[in-house]
């Protein structure tokens, strides 16, 4: 979480390489995630600043993998077809702006 402006605070993801003994458990994805056509990064903008919140990618299928900040705090909300669990992000959709790679 980064404050910005007039304390509001707007959620980012950092990547970093880990040893393979800290990392979690892999899971196999389903064959059509071989085939990736898109790889878009998630933006949140404003007046005062823009932060780079998640990303999307999108198969030749037409299956979206999406990975944003959750609405609690140092979550992630998931959204893809293999992933069962309830999609809550810190912000609607509609709050960002695709920008490609």
């Amino acid at each position: 979480m980064h404050g910005i402006g007039g304390w509001e605070e707007i959620g980012t993801l950092t990547f970093e390489v880990v040893n393979a003994d800290d990392a979690p458990e892999m899971v196999s994805l389903p064959l059509s995630w071989s085939e990736v056509r898109r790889i878009q990064k998630l933006v949140y903008l404003s007046d005062e600043y823009e932060a780079e919140c998640g990303f999307m990618l999108c198969t030749g299928n037409g299956d979206d993998l999406i990975v944003v900040p959750g609405a609690d705090v140092y979550t992630l909300a998931i959204k893809a077809p293999f992933y069962w669990l309830p999609f809550t992000p810190e912000n609607d959709l509609a709050a960002y702006v695709c920008k490609d790679f």
